[in-house]
This record gives structure tokens, C-alpha cells and sequence, in this order.
């Protein structure tokens, strides 16, 4: 009887060790896919400096629209600065700008879900005094885009918002090319 079961002790091992080989030489054969990624600190570095210097230091004397386009275009993509001064014009009734309109021309590249809200911008509507990123956390990298969650908040009113920012790399730099409230 030990005989017998010692036979299928040696059976049992030697087929899980088969399996065992068969499984390692199939991971082998596969891609590794990378489960944890880290970001990027000097997109970390760039995100806290530039949202901060856009509010901190904004020159609010009045400047052509040329001027802040070439302002905003430090921060943004082209491509997000357009998608945003359209959802201000849908907001606000100007260029004759209607959902629909806005929905063909963006929805292939931005969600429309809270289009009309301030949603898309960094802070909104508010008249903030000081600002001040925070938190600032990796969430996923998709190709070269860099995506990150952090906190924005006005140090004088106390009020803090939640967002989300996609970087894209640019000349050495990055800029973002989409902003996302967090729930």
C-alpha cells in the first residue's frame, strides 16, 4: 500500500512539474505586460509649476486675442485650447456655436458629457486669489500620453477641486490636452 502511494506521489509530482514547464514556457513565449508603471517626474515638476503660474501670475490688463491664445498655448494643445474656447462660445451664446455643431466637431475626441460645464476647465469660473496644486499621482500612461490626478485650490476661499489631466509630450515639455473633473 506505501508502494502504491508512494507510485502516485511520483506520478502527481512529475505531471504538476510538467504542467509547471508547460505553463513557464508559454509566459516566456507572451509579453510581459508592465502592471506597474510610475510617472514621469518632470511631467510631475511641470504640472505643479505651470497650473500654478497660470493663475498665479496671470496678467489680467487686456490683451489681444492673439496674445492670450499665445498665452494659453503654453499650457494646452492646440487642438484642447480650440475644443475649450468652443465649449466657452456653447456656454455663453457667442460664434453662433449650437450642440449640435460642437458634438460633430468634438465628440470623436473629447467626451461631451458635461461639455456646457466648467468641467473642462482647470478652475472654472471662479475669481481665485491664489492657487495651489496638490496630491499630485500617476494614474496611467497610454502610448506617450501621461494621465494624473490632482487636487487645485484656491488658498484664499479654501475651495478645492479634483481633476484629472492628460500630458502629452511637447518640444521637451509637455502640455496638457484634457481636463477632467473627478467624482
Amino acid at each position: 500500500m506505501k508502494k502504491i502511494i508512494s507510485l502516485f506521489s511520483v506520478i502527481f509530482l512529475l505531471s504538476s512539474g510538467s504542467v509547471a514547464a508547460q505553463k513557464s514556457s508559454k509566459q516566456k513565449s507572451q509579453p510581459k505586460v508592465q502592471t506597474s508603471q510610475k510617472g514621469d517626474p518632470k511631467a510631475e515638476k511641470w504640472i505643479k509649476e505651470n497650473i500654478e503660474n497660470l493663475y498665479n501670475n496671470f496678467d489680467d490688463r487686456p490683451m489681444t486675442q492673439e496674445q492670450y491664445m499665445q498665452k494659453q498655448l503654453v499650457f494646452f494643445t492646440q487642438k484642447y485650447f480650440d475644443f475649450k474656447s468652443d465649449a466657452a462660445s456653447l456656454k455663453y451664446g457667442r460664434d453662433g456655436i449650437t450642440m449640435e455643431k460642437f458634438s460633430t466637431k468634438w465628440s470623436k475626441d473629447y467626451p461631451m458629457k458635461d461639455a456646457q460645464s466648467d468641467e473642462i476647465f482647470l478652475f472654472g469660473n471662479l475669481d481665485s486669489d491664489t492657487i495651489a496644486v496638490s496630491d499630485i499621482r500617476f494614474l496611467k500612461k497610454v502610448d506617450n500620453t501621461l494621465w494624473y490626478s490632482l487636487f487645485i485650490k484656491d488658498t484664499k476661499s479654501d475651495h478645492q477641486l479634483h481633476k484629472k489631466v492628460l500630458l502629452i509630450p511637447f518640444e521637451n515639455s509637455f502640455r496638457i490636452d484634457e481636463v477632467r473633473n473627478t467624482q
